[in-house]
């Protein structure tokens, strides 16, 4: 646990020292995109070091993703732990895929650190409200032209009590019961393929299947997961014949299409020892090390100089445009 620990608090100096020490000052020469994008990209490979070093976790795969060149595709993911979106930049740090565009609840931007990263990001920042997230999804999607949208069309990551209602759910609406997974939210997914479809920018669609060999249907919350071993991740990934423009119609006709290939994925999960696997080896490099070191030593020694006077006054900048931003999005809402 304590090694586990210290592994994240280390990300987190890291990720809010870069944040204010790099990203902040590039707003002066309007190059927050390409800082934060950076960052991102740094993190990938950061988070790929915590898992395997600092949980221990090896990361195994069944087939792996290859990207369009010139549109967007789409992945679409299982919620199962606190880790998962470690586990996902990871495997793709390894497969050498940066330019991801993840679909996360707007309030993540308040996260010290990170979120001031992902504001400045094209990652698409929702309510999860759909009279408010359809305008936004489309407004998000068609300033796209390539890259990977990743959804987790769950909504909310596993735990028992949400997986009891989701069975009572399908029982009482007559759609497949999910063994292994919570019910899919469908809206949300038809709407990004439709407008991908009407922009002419849909690439292939991807579904990857993801589970911990030591919390399969197990809570994997951070106390869960710091306390627990928590094994090693596999990722199943299948690549999906585009849905009939007969099925992209209507809601009601996506709706059937989706719960039956969630269902697919569900046996899929429950089969997961019948597939071969290969494991991933992390790229991270002495570069690496030096890069996040170099940046906690910067961050252990402002403390000490300016009793965190001066990270803090820079930590309030940046609130005071994460704040701003939010505000202005939240403006640009009640126009439509």
């Amino acid at each position: 646990m304590i090694k586990k620990v210290l592994y994240y608090v280390v990300f987190i100096i890291w990720i809010i020292t870069t944040s204010n020490l790099l990203l902040l000052p590039s707003y002066i020469l309007n190059k927050q995109k390409d800082t934060a994008m950076f960052l991102k990209k740094k993190s990938q490979t950061i988070l790929s070091f915590i898992l395997t070093e600092g949980f221990q976790t090896n990361l195994y795969y069944h087939r792996k993703i290859i990207p369009s060149k010139d549109k967007v595709d789409i992945v679409m993911i299982n919620h199962i732990s606190t880790v998962d979106f470690t586990i996902i930049l990871a495997i793709f740090d390894y497969w050498n895929i940066h330019y991801c565009n993840i679909i996360m609840k707007n309030d993540i931007i308040f996260i010290p650190g990170i979120g001031f990263v992902l504001l400045n990001t094209n990652d698409i920042k929702i309510n999860r409200h759909w009279n408010k997230d359809q305008q936004l999804l489309e407004k998000s999607i068609s300033r796209l032209e390539k890259g990977l949208i990743i959804i987790f069309p769950e909504g909310r990551r596993y735990n028992y009590s949400r997986h009891k209602s989701a069975i009572q759910f399908s029982k009482e609406r007559g759609i497949p019961i999910y063994k292994n997974t919570l019910v899919p939210r469908v809206k949300g997914i038809w709407k990004i393929i439709s407008e991908l479809n009407k922009n002419n920018t849909l690439g292939k669609i991807y579904d990857m299947s993801i589970f911990l060999s030591k919390f399969h249907l197990k809570e994997a919350y951070i106390k869960d997961i710091l306390c627990n071993d928590i094994g090693d991740a596999f990722i199943i990934t299948r690549e999906l014949h585009k849905p009939s423009l007969v099925t992209m119609s209507n809601l009601d006709n996506f709706k059937i299409w989706f719960y039956n290939m969630w269902k697919e994925k569900d046996i899929i999960i429950s089969n997961k020892t019948a597939f071969s696997y290969l494991k991933a080896k992390p790229k991270y490099s002495k570069s690496d090390y030096i890069f996040v070191i170099s940046f906690v030593i910067i961050f252990i020694g402002m403390i000490k100089k300016f009793k965190g006077k001066m990270l803090g006054t820079l930590m309030l900048l940046s609130y005071l445009i994460i704040t701003v931003n939010y505000f202005r999005l939240k403006k640009t809402e009640k126009m439509f």
